[in-house]
């Protein structure tokens, strides 16, 4: 979609405009299959199904999706929408809430209305936020742990779901009703052991990791830090110009 931005030749903006944004195009939704499926076979035939140019094509058509398959034909009523793919990223939000974010507005403000310049605005907020931004980051990584309860209320009420399923098996008086409450049950407590996941041990991981790094000399051996990219994915994005250039 076509915003009307300014140029690099703008008399007024020209110097301040990086360049067009480039609109990252991910999936809106994704798929999988469960561990205890009965029928792993017809499930991967469908994802490959829903993977493919005109499996895509297709549900696009019903649902009214931007493709997420390179090659996909885009429906008439949202070529509007197209994202563009040739551009520069946006900036990253990297306040980290409380004093750094104050600091952040307070400096802007004052650059936007030409009180100060781009490059003391820049040096001032970095020396700030390098020497202050770790007790806001501390405090947010705490403020992160006093969610958990509430993730705790909402597993409870899968649990008890799931708990109840299995009772619902014992007491089940035909095989046929046994039949069909063991997979209630089964596919309430893998919808548990998921969320739990998500909502729990996956978030608590990282929270692990990042105070791990905050907390390290040095960073470890071959870490990849923000706005860097790994050797093998820059041989990938080499490998893919060179195709494109051949053609």
């Amino acid at each position: 979609m076509d915003f009307p931005i300014p140029s690099r030749d703008d008399p007024v903006y020209g110097e301040v405009v990086e360049g067009r944004i480039y609109e990252s195009p991910g999936g809106g939704f994704q798929f999988g299959i469960s561990r205890n499926s009965k029928h792993i076979d017809v499930a991967v035939d469908f994802l490959l199904f829903l993977a493919s140019q005109k499996g895509n094509e297709k549900l696009n058509g019903i649902i009214g999706w931007i493709p997420a398959i390179v090659g996909t034909e885009l429906d008439p009523l949202l070529q509007a929408f197209e994202p563009h793919l040739e551009g520069i990223y946006g900036n990253a939000n990297f306040t980290l809430g409380g004093n750094t974010a104050v600091t952040w507005a307070q400096q802007y403000s004052l650059y936007q209305v030409n009180q100060k310049s781009f490059d003391d605005f820049a040096q001032e907020y970095t020396e700030y936020y390098i020497r202050t931004g770790l007790e806001d980051f501390l405090e947010q990584q705490r403020d992160w742990r006093r969610g958990i309860q509430r993730n705790e209320q909402y597993l409870a009420g899968i649990r008890g779901r799931a708990i109840l399923a299995d009772q619902a098996v014992a007491a089940a008086r035909t095989p046929e009703e046994k039949a069909a409450a063991e997979l209630e049950a089964e596919s309430a407590w893998v919808r548990y052991r998921a969320i739990t996941a998500s909502r729990q041990i996956w978030g608590e991981l990282n929270h692990a990791r990042q105070l791990d790094l905050v907390q390290r000399d040095k960073l470890p051996e071959g870490f990849v830090g923000p706005y860097e990219y790994s050797s093998n994915v820059l041989a990938k994005i080499r490998q893919r110009l060179r195709a494109e250039g051949s053609k």
